[in-house]
């Protein structure tokens, strides 16, 4: 408009990410008996021993500084799907998913080993706990060690989590809750209590 020249410059360039998705599948075998389903739903996955940043210009992730990462939104419990388990054989089961993402492992390149598994200090130890809410109500955390998984998909991916439901005991999981209301409307310890007769 104010008649001045506009240059147009092109650049080809590739746009890569820093951070990186996980993808958490949780596999739930034997999760139906007679009293119904053993495990109902998940409080949250947390993921210990990810690195806390990464470095921007040598995209290095830093190994001083690991961090727990925590997600609370997870999917609803998908009922009865056929599943295919790590080992390639097939089963059917219960499974919900959770979707993470984070800096990577702990002192290397993700991007650079993307192809490959990462080599990284066999110190470091990536660990997941599952707060799997169970049938009575009550929370039962469930740990795994998933480095070796980790170390498979430096750069992202699924990880895979398969959970037998029959493994918990039975006097943890509990009754199916009962049906009905109700409750106890007798107070302990109260002070000032004062007893009087009413005539109806």
């Amino acid at each position: 408009e104010d008649g001045l020249p506009y240059y147009v410059f092109d650049i080809n360039a590739s746009l890569d990410p820093h951070t990186f998705i996980y993808l958490y599948q949780v596999m739930l075998l034997n999760n139906n008996d007679d009293a119904g389903k053993r495990i109902t739903g998940c409080q949250g996955i947390s993921v210990d021993g990810m690195s806390g940043g990464v470095d921007l210009f040598t995209r290095v992730t830093d190994s001083v500084n690991l961090v727990t990462i925590t997600q609370d939104d997870v999917k609803p419990i998908q009922d009865n799907r056929p599943l295919v388990l790590p080992d390639g054989t097939h089963s059917h089961g219960d499974i919900f998913a959770a979707r993470i993402m984070t800096w990577g492992i702990p002192g290397i390149d993700p991007l650079a080993t993307k192809t490959t598994r990462a080599e990284v200090n066999p110190q470091d130890s990536i660990g997941v706990g599952i707060g799997l809410t169970l049938r009575n109500g009550n929370v039962y955390t469930i740990q795994r060690n998933i480095t070796d998984q980790i170390k498979e998909k430096p750069a992202g991916g699924i990880i895979t989590l398969v959970i037998d439901c029959a493994e918990i005991p039975d006097s943890i999981i509990g009754d199916k809750p009962k049906p009905g209301g109700g409750f106890d409307a007798s107070v302990d310890n109260w002070e000032n209590e004062i007893e009087a007769d009413i005539i109806i």
